[in-house]
């Protein structure tokens, strides 16, 4: 899946083709969701060779299920709901399954929150081997490789030298409030 992903990704093309609800024909009608265009069926061609979730990231969604998916969500939906979790991590599944629901004009049920998790899993696996696969690709993955490269001055301490008060500042918020300290000083 990695790979469809990355071709997904690498190409502007897509062999999806959305419908409205209902139709079917023979390339498998999948019920979607895309907070971009509100589609809620897509048709997904695949030959006899090609596995269904191959298939689908392939054409810029990702199923609930690898074999036999009931829904499909698009990787641009998925990609969004990334970033609002990277700034709010207290963002849940469930709010978002809520809002989903709310744009499709559907009741929320605690199966499409269980579905759209599901999905994300996936999405979060295809980001995990894409970030092992550069990793490797830039000598990265070596065990030791952090201590190897850490920045020796950051944490070298002379015999004799006092101790300061603060040995290390540090901070998990992307470096913000070390941005706001430095305008103090101006």
């Amino acid at each position: 899946m990695t790979n469809a992903y990355l071709t997904w990704h690498n190409e502007s093309t897509s062999n999806v083709s959305q419908s409205a609800a209902g139709d079917s024909d023979d390339f498998g009608a999948i019920p979607a969701i895309d907070i971009y265009t509100l589609v809620d069926t897509i048709n997904i061609h695949q030959t006899t060779n090609t596995p269904t979730a191959i298939a689908l990231v392939r054409a810029g969604y990702v199923g609930n299920s690898p074999v036999h998916p009931s829904l499909a969500v698009s990787i641009k939906t998925l990609e969004l709901f990334r970033v609002i979790r990277l700034h709010r991590p207290s963002f849940s599944v469930e709010a978002f399954a809520k809002t989903l629901s709310y744009l499709y004009g559907v009741p929320f049920q605690q199966r499409y929150r269980n579905a759209l998790s599901d999905v994300f899993d996936v999405y979060l696996d295809i980001h995990r081997r894409i970030d092992s696969r550069v990793a490797k690709s830039l000598g990265h993955n070596a065990p030791n490789y952090r201590v190897l490269h850490a920045c020796p001055p950051c944490s070298y301490e002379l015999q004799g030298e006092p101790a300061m008060k603060y040995s290390r500042l540090i901070v998990i918020d992307g470096n913000n409030s070390l941005k706001q300290i430095r305008a103090i000083g101006k």
